[in-house]
């Protein structure tokens, strides 16, 4: 998370403005801060507990971060 807000803070960027991926407990703080949380369906289920999340029809290692950033180009 510090490592994201420094990011941001040098992009002139929020979190709000973030979309990230995550699937595991190492996760879980920056999916709960950014604005577009997002994990794939075998995520943990501590992951997949997250209010709001977006569950991707796709399970991680085979394809996730494609579909989002498919879905995330088609919206602009």
């Amino acid at each position: 998370l510090q490592a994201a807000q420094q990011i941001c803070e040098e992009l002139g960027i929020t979190l709000e403005e973030v979309c990230y991926v995550g699937d595991d407990i190492n996760d879980i703080d920056l999916l709960s801060a950014v604005g577009t949380p997002c994990c794939p369906p075998n995520a943990r289920p501590e992951v997949l507990a997250i209010p709001g999340i977006h569950v991707l029809n796709t399970p991680g290692g085979q394809g996730a971060v494609r579909e989002i950033c498919d879905e995330l180009l088609k919206s602009k």
